[in-house]
């Protein structure tokens, strides 16, 4: 018997074995067809001489898995003793593969194909030989047993019937699979899948991460469906120093998709240089200063902001309470007290926050804007990092958002279109010293 066999080997089995899954692969004709008995080590061993521990025959192989399928050894021990030819201990899919081409390989009419298959919440997912009065929870603890995301009270089996007119028919059966008994009461049949669904509700590893002015920064874990405001309440509420305006809240999607927007943009640059070659295009940059740009772009790493009313959050705005995702930051700064001036400016700098005072009492400041300066396109980077102009909105916020508040920073850009006035008087005098050599000469005829 089996258990015989293991207790002479038992030394000798890796501490990772599988002890509730292990098969034994028996030559059943002359033409070497094969038919695979399942069973468990555990059981063997447990109740000796019993329906768990199989008779032996001349030339079986038993085959021991190993319970993690990342792992890959190999290791072989022959007992001639017992007539067993090989005990193997190794991962599910190596040794798995051949037996299940063996299957596949003998099937012919009136003798099915003897594979069924796994998916879902399950340690190991695929297709597995079955035999006899193989059932839905032998199948279950060939793949390793269920994960502990699974959602047992409604498992999925998929069966395939041919129909007397001889149509193919998928029929669809749930089950609860939160009782052994029921599992072992329904029998699994050629071709069969068992589909074990995953609870959405389930991500123990999903988290955020808070930093800044609150009580307990770190890093929590999160349940699905959990708002911004949520997390804040578990972390303790922000203290009284917080700056929730200025809050930066990030997250890696968006980061990804940014990073995504630059290579596709860096193709596009090198597709519109490569075409332009072969037209009549005027072109002034060179290979070098493509390859330049688009290589930065390429290496461009997304920051991923995601602009949020923190504030509105906190306030019970259910538009502004954000639902989070696994992998998000928020960092809530300081309260600052500070207008900074930034751009075409004589003296950048920052400067104290005072209600009283306007972009243009900011720029005396700053000793006034630049003759490169554009006046008509200053704009107002606001601590939430949504930029508006002075008098009018560019985001879904308040028009008081246009108001400059603390932390906000004032944009002044360059004209694009400046020229300098140097070479622009030297060519009017030019002209003018010109027209009057010219006006004196005809006036000397």
């Amino acid at each position: 018997r089996v258990s015989d066999i293991i207790s002479d080997i038992r030394q000798d089995l890796d501490k990772t074995a599988d002890l509730e899954y292990s098969i034994i692969v028996r030559e059943k004709n002359a033409q070497l067809d094969i038919e695979v008995i399942q069973f468990s080590l555990v059981d063997a061993l447990l109740n000796k001489g019993s329906v768990d521990d199989p008779i032996l025959s001349m030339h079986d192989q038993i085959i021991v898995f190993n319970n993690v399928s990342t792992t890959t050894f190999d290791q072989q021990k022959n007992s001639q003793e017992s007539g067993v030819d090989q005990v193997t201990i190794n991962s599910r899919d190596t040794l798995l593969d051949p037996i299940l081409d063996k299957l596949r390989s003998q099937a012919k009419e009136g003798a099915p194909v003897q594979i069924a298959s796994i998916s879902g919440a399950v340690k190991s997912p695929g297709q597995y030989p079955i035999s006899g009065q193989y059932t839905i929870g032998d199948l279950i603890d060939a793949a390793g047993g269920f994960k502990d995301s699974a959602f047992l009270q409604s498992v999925e089996l998929r069966r395939i019937t041919e129909q007397a007119d001889g149509n193919i028919k998928a029929q669809y059966q749930e089950y609860d699979a939160s009782s052994s008994s029921k599992l072992s009461s329904i029998i699994v049949q050629s071709r069969d899948n068992l589909n074990v669904r995953e609870n959405i509700d389930w991500n123990p590893e999903d988290s955020i991460e808070i930093s800044g002015e609150v009580k307990f920064p770190g890093t929590y874990l999160i349940r699905s469906g959990e708002t911004i405001n949520d997390v804040l309440q578990r972390a303790g509420g922000i203290d009284t120093l917080a700056f929730v305006d200025g809050a930066i809240f990030t997250r890696q999607t968006i980061a990804d998709l940014e990073s995504q927007r630059a290579k596709e943009f860096a193709q596009t640059v090198r597709r519109d240089y490569a075409s332009s070659i072969l037209t009549e295009e005027v072109n002034n940059s060179t290979f070098e200063e493509i390859f330049s740009i688009t290589n930065q772009l390429e290496e461009f790493e997304g920051q991923g902001r995601l602009l949020i009313d923190l504030g509105g959050a906190l306030a019970g705005d259910e538009n502004a309470n954000i639902t989070l995702m696994d992998g998000d930051k928020l960092f809530i700064p300081k309260r600052a007290n500070t207008i900074t001036i930034v751009g075409e400016v004589r003296r950048q700098g920052s400067h104290s926050y005072q209600q009283s005072l306007d972009i243009d009492d900011y720029l005396a400041l700053s000793a006034g804007m630049t003759k490169r300066a554009d006046d008509t396109a200053i704009y107002i980077v606001k601590a939430n990092g949504s930029v508006v102009l002075p008098n009018t909105s560019l985001t879904s916020f308040s028009q008081a958002d246009a108001r400059l508040q603390p932390g906000d920073t004032i944009v002044i850009p360059v004209n694009g279109q400046y020229k300098d006035s140097i070479p622009f008087w030297r060519d009017i005098t030019q002209i003018i010293y010109q027209g009057t050599v010219a006006i004196a000469a005809v006036a000397a005829l």
